[in-house]
């Protein structure tokens, strides 16, 4: 009878889970082998943490992940000689392939190699599941007439080529599969012990192998442990979908075995989330990270707005911080954290490195700005994980791109790395100062290779020396060109290891620099990236280069961080620590919004399921996977959580922050979170102290002074200052003289701008103001008040001064432009209104399904009724729109703008546009329950539909706005929206709203809603001008309805009660209607398969409370600047 024992932990992150996991490894692990089985990302940190917990001890313990399992597994078996291929060889297969069947037009969609990675990914899934060609050639010859089946066509092709190229070789995944078929004659885990930990899902082959490794620990009286993060056996919290679905296909493994589900307890006061006894809380008193572990583990974030504890607001374990520029939300993060590790304060306990963690999704699009901060505060960061240190690497990687690169970069490769001390250089004794004058020269006259005439400059002394410098370079890259490059990769690599061999490079390294266990390292790891490249068939010197940095990059991502050095990572490689900063809580970065590939769409993907072909991950498991490692990190700490983001993401447009950081935010009620100091604050006295304290701890680096010098400025030129009641005056010669050698750096005019920078522009003298500005009362609109408070001076200029743009008469053509244009719609859709056009569309039979959906059934399925409604629908619209053109052209206001010449030409690109323009908007009004209220509505005095926009100021000032909004859609059921018509695509950005930068779709939509007594619904932008440029070719008609769908649909947002009534979006678009999974093609909402708003598009919507603070917030900054413009504040601006 067996007698083996499977113990399953479950728990959320406030439970002891952990330490009773971890607490049987350090309890059990004497004379067994344990083995660990984590991924490969933190298996260093799980080894760190049972090194400690065993007070170094590490008996019998070895740690696996499912990378290492073919060096171990197959050590001493007939596997281990087999020859694999990772996924950069696979990339490289895969982008040669699609070049050269492209070139034979033998594929039909997949045309570009962009999709390299996606088809890769497909390919590791048909390999992992065991797919066989002839299921996918079953589905194209039973769909053959719709465009998945086109797709799997070009699969098909690519992969026969694929698998001719690789020959006998194989894939991770077929690895895999090989240890599957492996495990039962392999003793490896015969007599041990297995701990599975830190998997929030598992591969398919994962998982197949995980079921053979358990059932075969079992079956020899093994222990088999497995720590899954769920909060319940039966769980509804929406967070832990991932985890429940790898908890069921545990339980499913273990069925008939012997099994006990240990539940994690929840713990407060004397531990943290289970990890460690904490110094100082000691007490019963929760804090409020405690609360928010304990409340995430039992409601999903979507669920989480009123905490059922009370929370204490003093209390700091969480801080929110919100920026206005990425800059300041990294330089208060690295403030912050230079403080924790270097200050002498009153904390009880002293912080290192490695008790804080970085998170931070979108870390490679800031990786410089990162640099440059944390090293101006002397914090040394890892964000790629990158290897530049290792100077073996770092040669060959030179001497490449010195082959490869531009002049400059030539001659900056030479000069950063080690290429110097080659023999060439040393016997015609050229120095970095050699190179130094020879890069001034070619920046100074612009030389765009090295061996064109120098012929500028030929009187000057040093001219002699610049021109020796380029021969030896020349001649150095002459050599280099002949001893390294090849026609494949296998030449090229074996080229590069002769050549550091032949001139001895590793040993001149290492008498450089002396430490021999790092250099064999180093070459290691270098003869294991030009081993994997000797796979390339032909290749030019620049793929090479690519590859050899995509090898370089993947082996980094696995690099151990140095002991003095912060890893900043990814929601996927979280760990526990004590201090958890995570930057960019945004809502596009926390959790991460995956960019879907238009490759396979989710729907695509479904129906290969159906019919078992499991090729490429469903949108929904991605998200359960970001939801998991975003509450992961969330609750990571131990004592402290600092969560930061910024109004706007990298090309600055408006972003909002996390569901969590807003969620949070609100039930903590944390306050102040634009507040851009660091959490730790000194009073003068004290920073100066703690300044003299840094620099003689020697960590406080030269920029930091830089940019703090205007603090110091007085400290240094005034004696007086200089002083500090009980402090040594060695101290402040240290101080003084360190200051001093900084401001040597400096160019004399910068130090002369720090001492002198008074020259602050005037403010607009008030007597001017007053002559410009009379009255109590404001007649303006709300584009002039968008102006002001966008620049104060230019609204003075233009409105006060009344100082036209030089650019006026060119911004008169395109006003009249977009005249002409609002003016056809008005037409075009005042007539489809007054007629009831859309009812008899919709009498006549055609479906309520855009045009371009329809059109995409037309092209695989025939449909003769379908095609005729089509068409006399389109023909109506065009007679309309012609008809309306014609009445706009006879209109005065365009007789004297004047058809003529170039005029004439643009305006009529414009009206071949207009139809397509007046059919897309009129889908927007068919597809949903809306009818159009008014056309060109006008807010104001005199001949308005709506009169004036007023707001009482003071009880003695008032303003009165005027404007125009294009469009107001109603219901029957009083149900309101406003659209307004775009030359481009926009959004709207709450921040700028808020700021008063974008006051005018709120503002109308307020006032109708206020006048007409009607429910909001939606603010919209709908983008009129698809493109005038004339276009080479024709796309084919799928491409011209993928592209037709995107220009139909409207951007903004829509206005709900609550997000629990998505029906309330239906009136948009009745598509939305249809249970399951729906993407709107005329607002941009879609639906799961599980009937619920997609979390991608939830940052469309705005519930009614959060529209109601707006609006008030809106009123305010309207009253703000209005008040501002009658008290005469323009600002400092010189005149």
């Amino acid at each position: 009878m067996d007698n083996g024992k499977v113990n399953i932990y479950i728990g959320g992150e406030s439970t002891n889970r952990n330490k009773l996991f971890f607490d049987r490894i350090v309890k059990y692990n004497f004379d067994k082998k344990t083995v660990i089985i984590a991924p490969e990302n933190k298996l260093y940190y799980y080894e760190n943490k049972i090194l400690n917990l065993k007070k170094g001890i590490n008996t019998n313990i070895e740690l696996l992940s499912f990378s290492r399992m073919p060096y171990i597994l197959f050590k001493k078996t007939k596997n281990r000689n087999n020859i694999y291929i990772d996924e950069i060889i696979k990339e490289m297969y895969l982008s040669k392939i699609i070049e050269e069947e492209n070139k034979k037009t033998n594929l039909i969609i997949f045309n570009n190699d962009k999709l390299v990675k996606e088809i890769g990914n497909i390919f590791s899934n048909i390999f992992e599941n065991g797919i066989q060609r002839d299921q996918i050639e079953s589905y194209i010859d039973k769909e053959e007439n719709d465009i998945l089946s086109l797709k799997m066509k070009d699969i098909l092709t690519i992969y026969d080529k694929y698998i001719e190229k690789k020959l006998d070789k194989l894939d991770k995944e077929e690895i895999y599969n090989k240890i599957f078929e492996d495990i039962d004659n392999n003793n490896y885990f015969d007599n041990a012990d297995i701990y599975i930990v830190g998997f929030n899902t598992f591969k398919e082959i994962q998982l197949k192998i995980i079921d053979k490794i358990i059932k075969k620990s079992y079956k020899n009286n093994n222990t088999i442990n497995i720590n899954i993060v769920i909060d319940n056996i039966i769980s509804n919290n929406e967070i832990f979908n991932a985890t429940k679905k790898t908890f069921s296909n545990i339980i499913n493994i273990c069925s008939n075995m012997n099994v006990d589900i240990i539940k994690g307890e929840q713990v407060e006061g004397e531990f943290l989330a289970g990890e460690r006894e904490l110094s100082y809380n000691k007490t019963n008193i929760k804090t409020n990270l405690d609360i928010l572990k304990q409340t995430l583990d039992e409601k999903s974030i979507y669920e989480f707005s009123n905490i059922n504890e009370k929370v204490n607001e003093e209390d700091n374990s969480i801080i929110i911080r919100r920026f206005e520029d990425k800059k300041d939300e990294i330089e208060y993060v690295a403030k912050n954290i230079s403080n924790l590790l270097n200050s002498d304060n009153s904390l009880k306990e002293k912080y290192t490195y490695n008790d804080i963690q970085i998170i931070m999704n979108d870390k490679d699009e800031y990786k410089y700005i990162l640099k440059e901060i944390f090293d101006k505060y002397g914090i040394k960061i890892n964000i790629e994980n990158n290897q530049n240190n290792s100077l073996v690497i770092l040669y060959v990687l030179n001497i490449l791109k010195i082959l490869n690169g531009n002049i400059l970069e030539k001659i900056n490769y030479i000069k950063k790395s080690e290429i110097l001390k080659n023999d060439i250089f040393i016997e015609k004794n050229i120095s970095e100062l050699d190179i130094y004058l020879l890069e001034k020269y070619i920046k100074r006259w612009n030389i765009y290779k090295i061996d064109q005439e120098f012929k500028y400059g030929k009187d000057s002394e040093k001219y002699q020396e610049i021109i020796d410098t380029r021969e030896v370079i020349i001649e150095y890259i002459d050599m280099l060109k002949k001893e390294i490059s090849g026609e494949n990769g296998y030449d090229i690599s074996k080229n590069i290891f002769e050549y550091l061999e032949r001139n001895e490079i590793i040993s001149k390294i290492y008498n450089e620099n002396g430490d021999r266990d790092e250099i064999i390292s180093q070459v290691i790891k270098l003869n294991e990236i030009l081993d994997r490249l000797s796979y390339l068939e032909e290749c030019t010197l620049e793929e090479y280069i690519k590859y050899f940095e995509m090898i370089l990059t993947e082996q980094n991502n696995y690099r151990i961080k140095e002991k003095d050095e912060l890893n900043i990572i990814t929601t996927d490689n979280t760990i526990n620590s004590k201090i958890t900063y995570i930057l960019s809580a945004d809502e596009m970065n926390f959790p991460k919004v995956i960019e879907k590939k238009e490759l396979l769409t989710n729907s695509e993907k479904e129906k290969l399921i159906e019919n078992n072909i499991q090729i490429a991950s469903l949108e929904e498991d991605i998200e359960n996977k970001e939801e998991i490692e975003a509450y992961i990190s969330i609750t990571s700490p131990e004592e402290k959580l600092i969560i930061t983001y910024t109004d706007k993401d990298n090309e600055g447009k408006e972003i909002l922050p996390s569901i969590y950081t807003k969620n949070i935010e609100k039930s903590f009620n944390i306050k102040d979170r634009n507040n851009l100091e660091s959490d730790y604050k000194y009073d003068d006295d004290k920073y100066k102290e703690d300044i003299i304290n840094r620099v003689k701890k020697a960590y406080f680096t030269k920029k930091f002074l830089m940019d703090e010098i205007q603090k110091s400025i007085k400290i240094i030129e005034n004696e007086k200052d200089f002083s500090i009641e009980g402090k040594e005056k060695s101290d402040y010669n240290i101080y003084y003289k360190y200051l001093n050698g900084i401001f040597n750096i400096l160019e004399e005019d910068s130090l002369q701008y720090f001492k002198n920078n008074t020259n602050k522009p005037n403010k607009i003298e008030k007597e001017l103001l007053d002559k410009i500005y009379l009255g109590g009362n404001i007649h303006t609109s709300i584009s002039r008040l968008e102006k002001y408070a966008e620049c104060p001076f230019s609204y003075h200029l233009r409105y006060g001064l009344n100082i036209k743009d030089r650019s006026s008469q060119s911004s008169n053509y395109f006003a009249s432009i977009g005249t002409f244009l609002h003016e056809v719609i008005k037409e075009t859709f005042d007539y489809i209104k007054e007629n009831n056009i859309n009812e008899k569309i919709t009498e006549e039979g055609l479906p309520k399904k855009s045009i371009y959906s329809l059109k995409e059934e037309l092209i695989f399925k025939e449909n003769q009724d379908l095609e005729i409604n089509i068409e006399r629908y389109i023909s109506t619209i065009e007679k309309i729109v012609n008809k309306s053109i014609e009445i706009v052209r006879k209109k005065e206001q365009f007789k004297e703008f004047g058809f003529k010449k170039n005029n004439e030409i643009v305006l009529n690109k414009i009206e071949k546009e207009m139809n397509k323009i007046c059919l897309d908007i009129n889908e927007g009004i068919r597809l949903s329950k809306f009818k159009i209220l008014k056309n060109e509505a006008t807010f104001g005095s005199g001949q308005r539909d709506y009169g004036n926009i007023v707001y009482d100021l003071d009880g003695k000032s008032k303003v009165y706005l005027e404007g125009a909004i294009d469009r107001i859609d109603i219901t029957d059921m009083s149900e309101f929206r406003i659209i307004d018509y775009k030359s481009s695509d926009k959004t709207i950005e709450i921040p700028k709203v808020i700021n008063g930068l974008s006051l005018q779709l709120i503002t109308y939509l307020s006032v109708i809603e206020e006048k007409l007594n009607l429910k909001p619904t939606a603010m919209l932008y709908k983008r009129l001008l698809y493109g005038l440029e004339s276009k080479k070719g024709r796309l084919d008609n799928l491409e011209i309805i993928k592209k037709a769908k995107q220009d139909l649909k409207m951007n903004g947002k829509l206005i709900i009660d609550t997000l629990e009534d998505k029906e309330e979006l239906y009136i948009h678009d009745a598509n939305l209607e249809t249970e399951g999974k729906v993407k709107s093609e005329v607002i941009d909402i879609e639906k799961t398969k599980d009937d619920i708003i997609s979390k991608s598009k939830i940052k469309n919507i705005l519930e009614k409370e959060e529209y109601e603070d707006i609006r008030e917030k809106v009123f305010e900054k309207i009253k703000e600047i209005s008040r501002n413009i009658l008290r005469r504040k323009c600002g400092y601006i010189s005149i």
